[in-house]
């Protein structure tokens, strides 16, 4: 958040000019960028802030934006780094995803003589290995054209320290403040970043505290490249302290070699940072394959751990080195955790909904069949079937699976049901299809959501009724999506939007549904104003005629152009307005 007022202008400017070390670029015509530090030398593995102000010059103000470039992300992605050595050799980036959900961002007039500033940590945006001069180059768009954004620049000094100069310089770390976030705007003081303290030379001090109870040292342990760090991690999962042990295998877990991270597994999830490039430059520095069977021994303890965490990790861990010899461990793991999923409360408008430690465990039986393991004939325990019907989903087709899956499409617990449904191939047996459509008529959302996504995959017309009954009972916009994606795959696109025409005056309805019923429009899916209406009933009669009158386009998912004669505003809510690429929003203002 932007927080600068005039007394913390003031007090900018005043550090600004009190520090030691300052650079500037020649001005451009209207604003220049002035660098500094905090002193003019500095040991490899403190944590170098590289302090930014960009200042107007007397030309007069200069319009700045910033932010929206840091929730996710390790760092604030708009600040481009260009460090070089003194032989000219540019600097790595330790983290070239540019992975980030946005964040919050402003925009001022920067009036002559005032700056605005942000402090960055050096090691952040450059990998450093060795000790020299460096030239740090440093440019923000700061929102404006192209080639008028001021670089600054500015050398620092990076000392390699002795064995009792690291001792102090831990210390020195350990007695700084967190990192309490950046405020845009403002010079941030010294704060603690564990992640610089990369070298090896850091790794006794670090592990003699964190043996000690200091877990804030473990996450230093963890940003040093070396075999040697690696194994002093596999001691700390070792610990008898539970919240040690815990930090200590997640920190572990950064540099195992994740089937994930060469295609073997798929991604966790959209949303999720799974920084790929620097977590492959931690295992290619430091993971060697005699440490797997001591990671093995590790994931089988924590997989009867009770906290969620652990056994999450636990399952990371066989995810990267695990093998057949662990199902039966695995098996045990999975039956405790399935048998939990009844009760576990829904985390927001989520989907899948989580599960405890479920889906991690069910990847780890995804890649323990793909090494090998071939799972007996499931019996009655969750987990015994969970990993036969992982192994049926991997194209295992032993006699008489018919026989299993139809067990599991009734089972208990529903996501089993569930599981069954997933990795049903999509020539689903005709013996399958009663208990596929029982699924249908759910209670149970994710039952429901995964029945109609198997009946939109397969293609399967012999659950129609059920599909659209489904459809026009749904009220949450998962199972809307998923139950409408079915109807309109195997029934009719025009049913489809003659249902959702017909709820719009159903009671908290009317928004989702106008909101999925204007993609019938040539527009590019933009809208603004209120999608609800005080006369729902009006609304909905209008759409069921204006559908009928359309029904070839809707049929052969044509879009409807917004300049059609009947295409009219009373269509949409009064005071909606739809956007048109290359056009005026409609309806047009009057």
């Amino acid at each position: 958040m932007d927080r600068v007022g005039t007394g913390v202008v003031l007090s900018v400017l005043l550090a600004c000019a009190g520090m030691p070390a300052r650079a500037q670029n020649p001005a451009t015509p209207r604003s220049r960028v002035v660098l500094t530090l905090d002193k003019n030398e500095f040991f490899l593995g403190e944590n170098v802030l590289i302090h930014y102000c960009i200042e107007a010059l007397s030309t007069g103000p200069v319009k700045i934006s910033y932010g929206g470039d840091y929730r996710g992300a390790s760092r604030s992605l708009r600040f481009k780094f260009t460090v070089t050595d003194a032989s000219g050799t540019v600097m790595p980036d330790p983290d070239p995803s540019n992975y980030s959900l946005g964040g919050i961002g402003g925009s001022q007039d920067l009036i002559p003589g005032n700056r605005w500033c942000q402090s960055l940590p050096l090691m952040r945006y450059a990998r450093i290995d060795r000790e020299g001069t460096y030239d740090v180059r440093v440019v923000h768009d700061m929102g404006l054209p192209a080639g008028d954004a001021p670089e600054g620049r500015i050398s620092v000094r990076l000392l390699s320290p002795t064995a009792a100069q690291a001792e102090q310089v831990v210390a020195s770390m350990i007695a700084l403040p967190p990192n309490q976030g950046t405020v845009m705007g403002s010079l941030s003081k010294p704060y603690a970043d564990f992640s610089a303290l990369r070298y090896g030379v850091y790794l006794q001090p670090l592990l003699r505290r964190a043996e000690a109870g200091d877990t804030t040292a473990i996450s230093g342990i963890g940003s040093i490249p070396t075999p040697d760090a690696t194994r002093a991690l596999i001691a700390l999962v070792g610990n008898t302290n539970p919240a040690l042990v815990r930090i200590a295998a997640r920190t572990l877990n950064t540099r195992l070699p994740d089937p994930a991270l060469d295609g073997s597994l798929g991604p966790r999830g959209p949303f999720d940072n799974d920084m790929k490039s620097a977590r492959r430059y931690l295992i290619n520095a430091s993971w060697r394959d005699e440490f797997a069977p001591e990671v093995r021994a590790a994931a089988l303890k924590l997989l009867t751990a009770t906290e969620t965490e652990d056994v999450q990790l636990a399952a990371f861990m066989l995810e990267a080195v695990g093998g057949p010899e662990a199902a039966s461990a695995l098996s045990v793991a999975l039956t405790s955790a399935i048998e939990k999923t009844p009760t576990l409360p829904f985390e927001g408008d989520v989907y899948p909904r989580p599960r405890g430690s479920v889906r991690e465990l069910m990847r780890a039986a995804d890649i323990l069949v793909r090494r090998g393991y071939v799972p007996p004939e499931p019996g009655d325990t969750p987990g015994s079937m969970a990993l036969w019907l992982v192994s049926m989903g991997e194209g295992a087709r032993p006699q008489g699976w018919q026989a299993n899956v139809s067990r599991a499409l009734v089972y208990r617990i529903p996501y089993i049901r569930e599981l069954a449904m997933e990795r049903l191939p999509e020539d689903v047996p005709v013996e399958l299809v009663p208990a596929i459509r029982t699924n249908l008529g759910s209670t149970d959302i994710d039952v429901q959501i995964t029945a109609c996504n198997l009946a939109d995959r397969a293609m399967l017309k012999a659950v129609l009724t059920e599909v659209t009954d489904a459809f026009r009972r749904a009220k949450e916009f998962w199972t809307l999506n998923a139950c409408g994606n079915a109807l309109s795959s195997i029934g009719s696109r025009f049913d489809y939007y003659s249902i959702l025409a017909a709820r719009i005056p159903e009671p908290g309805m009317t928004r989702e549904v106008m909101n999925i019923l204007i993609g019938v429009f040539d527009s590019d899916g933009s809208f603004s104003g209120s999608s609800v209406t005080n006369d729902a009933a009006a609304l909905s009669a209008r759409w069921r005629t204006f559908l009928s009158a359309h029904r070839a386009d809707i049929e052969a998912g044509r879009h409807i152009s917004l300049d059609e004669p009947d295409v009219t505003p009373d269509l949409i809510p009064p005071g909606m307005t739809l956007g048109r690429t290359g056009k005026p929003d409609w309806p047009p203002k009057r």
